[in-house]
């Protein structure tokens, strides 16, 4: 298998004040959620889809115990960003 050098970064907001509200800038075409006990299942499956431009692979094979762990970690959130389409159906877009 090739390898490639990567950088990882990563977002830190210390403070509820350090958030800036993206709706006024798209309107009501986007919903931010934060997801609280999140299944394995669902947290795999944004980190696969999300990931995969990236090329995230250092958590694919966690278990669910894992995963777990990882989301109870204080400072530790996950948040989702829907985007409504023309068909109206919601997507999510992003998270981890």
């Amino acid at each position: 298998m090739k390898s490639i050098e990567a950088t990882r970064t990563y977002l830190q907001m210390l403070s509820p004040n350090e958030h800036k509200s993206v709706v006024n800038i798209v309107g009501d075409r986007v919903h931010i959620t934060q997801i609280f006990d999140c299944p394995a299942s669902f947290y795999r499956y944004l980190y696969c889809e999300v990931g995969r431009e990236y090329h995230w692979v250092d958590r694919r094979n966690w278990s669910a115990q894992q995963i777990q762990a990882h989301l109870s970690q204080p400072g530790i959130s996950l948040w989702v960003l829907y985007l409504k389409s023309s068909s109206t159906h919601q997507l999510p877009k992003t998270g981890i």
